[in-house]
């Protein structure tokens, strides 16, 4: 059987879609996966295991009409399943006369598009956006896993030149990433608190390295006074590739809801996420999924911030807690 995922989002809705590939691989054992992504998560969906090829959503998507409909076509696909709704997609499906079209019931462009339709709303929804994404596969595949569905994401790691990473990791000292920036997706925990940790964790022997985009970095610094001088700052100096490869071989990695958390999870390293208990950013709908995970949010329901990007909730949340939690996961860092 023949599939399209068409998930054309952010990294961490990649991230949470790849449970999914892995149930339908199981499944459904000559399945053949193709996924429709943007062009700046190929790096990520080419580590999955489970995708056998990948359509590029950017190229697709201002192709021309003959062209992008040709690309459907070419794959001979017997399902596509419309994780992220994107009405030219869906539309292209439709027109390439794709025999299983499944959508969510809450698009109405679905229902002239779609002829399997899901009841699925996620802005409001309790549930998990994997297990979310799950449901969709439930005209393909009736009964679904009640297994951890980290079981079902598997990760490889780039095969680039690893060169780079001797002048980040000390072989000595565990190696923290803290991603601090979001790119505004997300609730950030302030500067200051990152500043404080920073200073306390590399007092007492972490080697800290600090990743993000270079606007990210340029804004973060200008937030903070300093940093220590051994700390290592490589915001803007990474591709994609190459952070996937640094978090593959780090210890750990502190952020709010963003991308390069959900990698960490997903290779196994203690990943440990800021969050808001704001709906639908709450970490019972994005938190990452893997063996090593830890939340930090408050255990409240609160709505005052929801327009407010300064989230009080996200600043009542204090540097001592998440210091004490990182020393006591490491024990051989003596505390000083």
């Amino acid at each position: 059987m023949r599939i399209i995922i068409s998930r054309s989002d952010a990294i961490g809705d990649v991230m949470l879609t790849l449970p999914m590939l892995g149930f339908l691989k199981q499944e459904i054992s000559d399945c053949h996966i193709t996924f429709i992504g943007r062009a700046y998560t190929k790096a990520i969906i080419n580590m999955c295991e489970y995708v056998d090829s990948f359509i590029n959503a950017d190229e697709l998507l201002t192709a021309s009409p003959e062209e992008a409909l040709s690309s459907l076509q070419n794959e001979k696909a017997d399902c596509i399943i419309h994780v992220f709704p994107q009405k030219q997609i869906a539309r292209l499906a439709l027109k390439a006369k794709i025999p299983i079209r499944i959508g969510t019931s809450h698009r109405l462009f679905h229902w002239f598009t779609c002829n399997k339709l899901i009841a699925l709303g996620r802005k409001n929804s309790d549930s998990h956006e994997s297990e979310l994404n799950m449901r969709l596969i439930k005209p393909i595949i009736k009964s679904i896993s009640d297994k951890a569905l980290w079981n079902y994401v598997s990760l490889a790691k780039p095969n680039i030149d690893s060169s780079f990473l001797k002048t980040l990791l000390d072989e000595k000292k565990v190696n923290l990433i803290i991603h601090p920036k979001s790119k505004g997706s997300a609730r950030e925990w302030p500067a200051k608190y990152y500043q404080e940790l920073i200073q306390e964790l590399n007092q007492a022997g972490f080697n800290i390295i600090l990743t993000g985009t270079h606007a990210e970095g340029e804004l973060f610094m200008s937030q903070i006074n300093h940093t220590p001088n051994d700390v290592k700052i490589s915001f803007g100096n990474l591709s994609l590739q190459q952070l996937l490869l640094l978090i593959a071989h780090a210890d750990g990695l502190l952020a709010c809801s963003t991308g390069p958390l959900h990698i960490a999870a997903a290779y196994g390293k203690l990943a440990m996420g800021i969050y808001p208990p704001i709906r639908p950013m709450h970490p019972g709908r994005w938190a990452p999924i893997g063996k090593k995970v830890k939340i930090f949010c408050l255990k409240k329901t609160c709505n005052l911030c929801r327009t407010n990007l300064n989230c009080t909730c996200i600043s009542d949340i204090h540097p001592n807690e998440i210091k004490s939690y990182i020393l006591n996961q490491f024990m051989q860092i003596d505390e000083q």
